[in-house]
Protein backbone atom coordinates (compact mmCIF):
# COMPACT_ATOMS: atom_id res chain seq x y z
CA UNK A 1 0.00 0.00 0.00
CA UNK A 2 1.42 3.21 -1.36
CA UNK A 3 0.36 6.97 -1.28
CA UNK A 4 -0.69 8.73 -4.76
CA UNK A 5 -0.83 12.16 -5.64
CA UNK A 6 -3.48 14.32 -3.00
CA UNK A 7 -2.60 11.56 -0.53
CA UNK A 8 -4.53 8.94 -2.28
CA UNK A 9 -4.09 5.82 -0.87
CA UNK A 10 -2.89 3.20 -3.25
CA UNK A 11 -3.41 -0.29 -3.65
CA UNK A 12 -3.06 -3.54 -5.92
CA UNK A 13 -1.81 -2.36 -9.34
CA UNK A 14 -1.96 1.39 -8.74
CA UNK A 15 0.23 1.13 -5.81
CA UNK A 16 2.34 -1.62 -7.66
CA UNK A 17 3.00 0.55 -10.90
CA UNK A 18 3.87 3.98 -8.61
CA UNK A 19 6.78 1.50 -6.75
CA UNK A 20 8.59 1.44 -9.70
CA UNK A 21 8.24 5.25 -10.53
CA UNK A 22 6.85 5.92 -14.08
CA UNK A 23 8.39 8.97 -15.58
CA UNK A 24 4.58 9.38 -16.99
CA UNK A 25 1.02 7.56 -15.36
CA UNK A 26 -1.96 8.63 -16.55
CA UNK A 27 -5.51 7.79 -15.25
CA UNK A 28 -9.10 9.40 -16.07
CA UNK A 29 -9.90 12.59 -14.50
CA UNK A 30 -13.34 12.66 -15.75
CA UNK A 31 -13.53 16.50 -14.26
CA UNK A 32 -10.92 17.99 -16.36
CA UNK A 33 -11.91 15.74 -19.31
CA UNK A 34 -7.89 15.19 -20.04
CA UNK A 35 -5.94 12.66 -18.76
CA UNK A 36 -4.03 12.94 -15.23
CA UNK A 37 -0.24 12.47 -14.90
CA UNK A 38 0.42 10.64 -11.90
CA UNK A 39 4.02 10.35 -12.83
CA UNK A 40 7.27 11.97 -12.78
CA UNK A 41 6.82 14.08 -15.78
CA UNK A 42 3.26 15.59 -14.47
CA UNK A 43 2.37 16.53 -17.68
CA UNK A 44 -1.48 16.15 -18.25
CA UNK A 45 -2.42 14.46 -21.46
CA UNK A 46 -5.28 16.43 -23.20
CA UNK A 47 -7.98 15.21 -24.94
CA UNK A 48 -7.19 16.63 -28.63
CA UNK A 49 -9.84 15.28 -30.86
CA UNK A 50 -13.31 13.25 -29.93
CA UNK A 51 -15.17 13.12 -27.25
CA UNK A 52 -14.37 10.44 -24.87
CA UNK A 53 -16.53 9.22 -21.68
CA UNK A 54 -15.50 8.45 -18.27
CA UNK A 55 -17.01 4.86 -16.31
CA UNK A 56 -18.85 3.78 -19.07
CA UNK A 57 -18.02 0.38 -17.74
CA UNK A 58 -16.79 -0.80 -14.32
CA UNK A 59 -13.36 -2.39 -13.49
CA UNK A 60 -11.36 -3.73 -10.82
CA UNK A 61 -9.90 -0.69 -8.89
CA UNK A 62 -11.60 3.17 -8.26
CA UNK A 63 -9.59 4.48 -11.44
CA UNK A 64 -11.96 6.49 -13.50
CA UNK A 65 -11.88 4.50 -17.14
CA UNK A 66 -11.64 6.33 -20.60
CA UNK A 67 -14.17 4.61 -23.06
CA UNK A 68 -13.08 5.48 -26.72
CA UNK A 69 -15.16 5.32 -29.77
CA UNK A 70 -13.83 6.36 -33.45
CA UNK A 71 -11.08 8.90 -33.58
CA UNK A 72 -11.01 9.65 -29.94
CA UNK A 73 -7.52 10.71 -29.03
CA UNK A 74 -4.73 12.50 -26.32
CA UNK A 75 -1.99 13.80 -26.94
CA UNK A 76 1.68 14.72 -24.57
CA UNK A 77 3.96 17.35 -26.30
CA UNK A 78 6.88 15.88 -27.75
CA UNK A 79 9.87 15.60 -24.73
CA UNK A 80 13.34 13.67 -25.07
CA UNK A 81 12.52 11.62 -22.05
CA UNK A 82 9.57 9.84 -24.27
CA UNK A 83 11.91 8.50 -26.86
CA UNK A 84 13.55 5.17 -26.47
CA UNK A 85 16.49 5.18 -25.16
CA UNK A 86 18.70 2.25 -25.98
CA UNK A 87 21.26 2.76 -23.36
CA UNK A 88 18.73 2.40 -20.27
CA UNK A 89 15.97 0.51 -22.27
CA UNK A 90 12.09 1.65 -21.88
CA UNK A 91 9.12 -0.39 -20.49
CA UNK A 92 5.10 0.63 -21.29
CA UNK A 93 2.04 -1.13 -19.45
CA UNK A 94 -1.63 -0.29 -20.17
CA UNK A 95 -4.64 -2.15 -19.42
CA UNK A 96 -7.66 -2.45 -21.91
CA UNK A 97 -10.88 -3.43 -22.39
CA UNK A 98 -11.91 -4.32 -26.13
CA UNK A 99 -15.09 -3.97 -26.74
CA UNK A 100 -15.18 -4.64 -30.92
CA UNK A 101 -12.26 -5.39 -33.59
CA UNK A 102 -14.23 -3.61 -35.89
CA UNK A 103 -11.29 -0.90 -36.49
CA UNK A 104 -8.17 -1.38 -38.06
CA UNK A 105 -6.42 -1.18 -35.15
CA UNK A 106 -5.64 0.28 -32.31
CA UNK A 107 -2.86 2.19 -30.94
CA UNK A 108 -2.08 2.63 -27.23
CA UNK A 109 1.05 4.37 -27.94
CA UNK A 110 1.81 6.16 -30.83
CA UNK A 111 5.00 8.49 -31.66
CA UNK A 112 4.96 8.63 -34.73
CA UNK A 113 3.70 11.01 -37.62
CA UNK A 114 4.24 12.57 -40.62
CA UNK A 115 5.12 15.67 -39.88
CA UNK A 116 7.44 14.83 -36.82
CA UNK A 117 8.99 11.46 -38.06
CA UNK A 118 8.15 8.07 -36.84
CA UNK A 119 9.60 6.69 -33.43
CA UNK A 120 7.44 3.73 -32.23
CA UNK A 121 4.16 2.50 -31.68
CA UNK A 122 2.41 0.24 -29.91
CA UNK A 123 -1.32 -1.34 -31.19
CA UNK A 124 -3.56 -3.73 -30.71
CA UNK A 125 -3.67 -4.78 -34.53
CA UNK A 126 -8.03 -5.93 -34.81
CA UNK A 127 -9.04 -8.65 -37.30
CA UNK A 128 -5.21 -10.61 -36.74
CA UNK A 129 -5.51 -11.01 -33.04
CA UNK A 130 -2.12 -9.80 -32.58
CA UNK A 131 -0.12 -7.02 -30.07
CA UNK A 132 2.10 -5.21 -32.67
CA UNK A 133 4.98 -3.19 -31.86
CA UNK A 134 6.79 -1.12 -34.18
CA UNK A 135 10.27 0.90 -33.91
CA UNK A 136 11.43 3.06 -37.11
CA UNK A 137 14.46 3.96 -38.01
CA UNK A 138 16.35 7.35 -37.34
CA UNK A 139 17.42 7.58 -41.41
CA UNK A 140 14.44 6.76 -43.54
CA UNK A 141 11.87 5.72 -41.36
CA UNK A 142 11.88 2.07 -42.52
CA UNK A 143 10.89 -0.58 -39.53
CA UNK A 144 14.55 -0.80 -37.18
CA UNK A 145 12.45 -3.60 -35.57
CA UNK A 146 9.16 -5.87 -35.77
CA UNK A 147 8.08 -7.70 -32.25
CA UNK A 148 4.18 -9.25 -32.11
CA UNK A 149 2.73 -11.23 -29.12
CA UNK A 150 -0.08 -13.66 -30.24
CA UNK A 151 -3.25 -12.74 -28.73
CA UNK A 152 -7.23 -13.64 -29.01
CA UNK A 153 -8.08 -10.92 -26.52
CA UNK A 154 -11.55 -11.76 -25.45
CA UNK A 155 -14.23 -8.62 -25.98
CA UNK A 156 -15.77 -6.85 -23.16
CA UNK A 157 -12.98 -8.06 -20.97
CA UNK A 158 -9.97 -6.86 -19.60
CA UNK A 159 -6.30 -7.49 -20.55
CA UNK A 160 -3.11 -5.87 -19.26
CA UNK A 161 0.11 -5.77 -21.43
CA UNK A 162 3.49 -4.79 -21.11
CA UNK A 163 5.86 -4.05 -23.68
CA UNK A 164 9.55 -3.65 -22.95
CA UNK A 165 12.14 -1.96 -25.35
CA UNK A 166 15.77 -3.82 -23.88
CA UNK A 167 18.76 -2.47 -24.46
CA UNK A 168 19.79 -4.30 -27.36
CA UNK A 169 17.26 -3.34 -29.69
CA UNK A 170 15.09 -6.25 -28.81
CA UNK A 171 11.39 -5.77 -27.44
CA UNK A 172 10.12 -8.27 -24.90
CA UNK A 173 5.94 -8.69 -24.31
CA UNK A 174 3.76 -9.71 -21.88
CA UNK A 175 0.02 -10.25 -21.70
CA UNK A 176 -2.66 -11.81 -19.21
CA UNK A 177 0.35 -13.83 -18.28
CA UNK A 178 3.58 -13.61 -16.53
CA UNK A 179 5.33 -15.49 -19.35
CA UNK A 180 7.28 -13.46 -22.03
CA UNK A 181 5.76 -14.24 -25.57
CA UNK A 182 7.27 -12.26 -27.91
CA UNK A 183 7.29 -13.19 -31.21
CA UNK A 184 10.27 -11.29 -33.37
CA UNK A 185 8.87 -10.09 -37.09
CA UNK A 186 12.15 -8.13 -38.23
CA UNK A 187 15.24 -8.09 -36.22
CA UNK A 188 16.63 -5.02 -35.11
CA UNK A 189 19.05 -3.40 -37.74
CA UNK A 190 20.13 0.19 -38.31
CA UNK A 191 19.82 3.09 -36.23
CA UNK A 192 16.86 3.42 -34.11
CA UNK A 193 14.72 6.91 -34.59
CA UNK A 194 15.58 8.89 -31.00
CA UNK A 195 14.48 12.35 -32.13
CA UNK A 196 10.83 12.32 -33.36
CA UNK A 197 9.01 15.63 -32.48
CA UNK A 198 6.06 13.93 -32.97
CA UNK A 199 3.70 14.36 -30.24
CA UNK A 200 2.77 10.71 -28.05
CA UNK A 201 -0.43 10.15 -28.82
CA UNK A 202 -3.08 7.87 -26.72
CA UNK A 203 -6.21 6.13 -28.04
CA UNK A 204 -5.86 7.00 -31.92
CA UNK A 205 -3.09 7.13 -34.48
CA UNK A 206 -2.52 10.72 -36.51
CA UNK A 207 -1.10 11.42 -39.85
CA UNK A 208 0.11 8.58 -41.62
CA UNK A 209 -1.17 6.37 -38.40
CA UNK A 210 -4.61 7.64 -39.17
CA UNK A 211 -7.47 5.01 -38.22
CA UNK A 212 -5.60 3.45 -35.89
CA UNK A 213 -8.55 3.72 -33.74
CA UNK A 214 -9.08 2.19 -30.16
CA UNK A 215 -12.74 0.70 -29.98
CA UNK A 216 -13.25 0.59 -26.27
CA UNK A 217 -11.89 1.28 -22.67
CA UNK A 218 -8.71 2.23 -21.28
CA UNK A 219 -6.71 2.19 -17.53
CA UNK A 220 -3.76 2.73 -16.33
CA UNK A 221 -1.10 3.96 -19.38
CA UNK A 222 2.78 4.03 -17.44
CA UNK A 223 5.67 4.47 -19.00
CA UNK A 224 9.10 3.59 -17.14
CA UNK A 225 12.32 5.53 -18.17
CA UNK A 226 14.21 2.30 -17.86
CA UNK A 227 14.33 -1.83 -18.85
CA UNK A 228 12.33 -3.32 -15.88
CA UNK A 229 13.99 -6.21 -14.48
CA UNK A 230 12.03 -9.42 -15.77
CA UNK A 231 11.09 -10.04 -11.87
CA UNK A 232 9.36 -6.23 -11.91
CA UNK A 233 7.57 -7.16 -14.96
CA UNK A 234 6.44 -10.50 -13.33
CA UNK A 235 5.19 -8.52 -10.12
CA UNK A 236 3.55 -5.49 -12.37
CA UNK A 237 1.65 -8.72 -14.00
CA UNK A 238 0.95 -10.40 -11.27
CA UNK A 239 -0.55 -7.18 -9.35
CA UNK A 240 -2.48 -7.19 -12.63
CA UNK A 241 -3.71 -10.91 -12.10
CA UNK A 242 -4.23 -10.49 -8.25
CA UNK A 243 -6.59 -7.37 -8.77
CA UNK A 244 -8.22 -8.44 -11.55
CA UNK A 245 -7.17 -6.52 -14.34
CA UNK A 246 -6.71 -10.13 -16.37
CA UNK A 247 -10.21 -11.80 -16.30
Amino acid sequence: MSSGGGGEVLTGLAAEISSLSPILWLRGDDASGDLTDYGSRGVDAVLTQGAVTYNAVSGPDSTSYVNFSDEDYFQVPDAADLEIDNVTGTTFCVAYRPESFTQRAGSFFSKSDAAGGRSYYIRQRYGVDEIRVLRFQDDDFSVYSEYRIDTNPALNTWHFLIVRFNTDGTTSLWQDTTTEGAVQQTAPTGTAQTDSTAPLTFGSGTGTNSGADVDGTVAHWAIFDSALSDVQCEDLMQAAIDEGWTE
